[in-house]
């Protein structure tokens, strides 16, 4: 059996002679590698840092990379003009971007040897010279993991952060909205308003930010089902608190939270965009079978009753609606994400709008009347509307799946080579 480092070493003469054929096809290559010491490279925190920086570099060089992965980690390599100075922006990444220490960015141009630098790049742990401090053993490889780990994870946060908070604001400021909260109206929630949902939104983010991390480094899908609906419980618990006991994202906690633990998952294991959804449906395979039991909620009677499964079904279908919707070209415009709440409204099984309209009759025809509307138009939209909050009609579910799809769509861009 070959070493670890005979593995690593073949994987690194593989690469070259990548490098090596498109140099002589007359091109320059760029090759994007995370900086990770030791003998083990295939680890979360090195995929997390080539899809961050892949998407990155694919919007700078116009052009998609053959993405490669084995025993020396993931590398992306970049066929690109022999004669632009791609070093000195490449180094300005390294240099003055978050994370950019905790990569190499090699450039190839009309010779098998990548082009130096001007200067020497320093240690993750102290001022000196990086190649010092690896020749003399300075720190050890947990201090340096560790250290990488630290930096790496927090940046992936605070950008998590913002996505989830992006996402929910676009929804929340669509205006008029079929009975959901808007910035101008409290729609058919007399107990809600704007400044009530971004309360609550300051509350659940950071738990479903949590369940991301999670998912990042487990490997068993069921199991991180079971982690993340405790960690969802207690996100209820925060937004209650936040909400004076008025639930204002409880669906979206599961829906959004599912797809934060199956991203982290994914993406910690190299995995395509198109996983993810895979991933919610492995986490999900037995959900089903609950609304099965004597009911105990809405939810299992409306399946029981009527057949829809609401949340539990459109995860246990791993987002298809979602996965369908972001085939296509998903603008962030208002006028665009109205348009597609109302494709989601006529496609999704929604249990908040079943339990609002009080009977299945009810509920197709408020289904079929916003459906109905096949263009922006504000004064149509605002109609029905008014229509739907005259009979204190709303469709969460449908929002939620509206939510989800914008993040998706968000850490796609953030992530992955589009």
């Amino acid at each position: 059996m070959k070493s670890i480092s005979k593995l690593i070493l073949e994987d690194r003469e593989k690469r070259s002679e990548t490098v090596k054929t498109i140099i002589d096809d007359g091109f320059g290559a760029v090759v994007l590698k995370a900086n990770i010491p030791g003998p083990e490279k295939r680890l979360p925190v090195s995929y997390l840092l080539v899809r961050y920086y892949g998407a990155l570099l694919n919007l700078l060089l116009n052009t998609k990379p053959l993405i490669i992965d084995g025993y020396d980690g993931p590398a992306y390599i970049y066929r690109v003009d022999p004669e632009t100075d791609w070093k000195t922006r490449m180094t300005k990444i390294e240099e003055t971007t978050p994370l950019g220490r905790f990569v190499d960015i090699d450039v190839y141009q009309k010779s098998y040897k990548s082009k130096t630098r001007n200067n020497l790049r320093k240690c993750y742990l102290c001022d000196n010279p990086a190649f010092v401090c690896g020749r003399n053993q300075a720190h050890s490889y947990l201090e340096l993991l560790n250290a990488i780990e630290k930096n790496v994870y927090s940046v992936i946060k605070e950008t998590l952060f913002k996505l989830v908070k992006q996402s929910l604001m676009l929804e929340l400021n669509l205006h008029p909205k079929f009975g959901l909260v808007t910035p101008y109206s409290r729609g058919s929630h007399p107990d809600m308003d704007y400044n009530l949902m971004i309360k609550a939104q300051d509350a659940i983010i950071p738990p479903l930010v949590d369940m991301f991390f999670k998912g990042l480094n487990e490997t068993d899908l069921p199991k991180l089902f079971k982690e993340c609906r405790e960690i969802g419980k207690s996100s209820e618990q925060s937004m209650l608190q936040a909400t004076g006991n008025i639930n204002a994202y409880k669906g979206l906690i599961f829906s959004l939270g599912l797809t934060l633990a199956s991203s982290g998952y994914v993406l910690g294991h190299h995995l395509p965009f198109s996983s993810i959804f895979s991933a919610v449906k492995a986490m999900t395979v037995d959900l089903m079978q609950e609304l099965s039991i004597p009911p105990e909620s809405f939810g299992m009677h409306a399946y029981q009753k009527y057949g829809i499964g609401g949340a539990r079904y459109e995860a246990s279908q791993g987002y298809l609606l979602v996965q369908k919707n972001l085939t296509e070209q998903v603008s962030l415009e208002p006028a665009s994400l109205m348009m597609l709440l109302i494709k989601i409204i006529g496609e999704c099984q929604d249990t908040v709008l079943l339990k609002r309209a009080g009977s299945l009759e009810k509920y197709q025809y408020f289904k079929q009347l916003v459906a109905s509307i096949k263009e922006y138009d504000l004064e149509r939209i605002a109609e029905v509307t008014d229509l739907c909050v005259k009979n204190n009609i709303s469709f969460g579910g449908s929002a939620d799946l509206l939510i989800v799809t914008i993040f998706l769509k968000l850490l796609q861009q953030t992530f992955y080579v589009i």
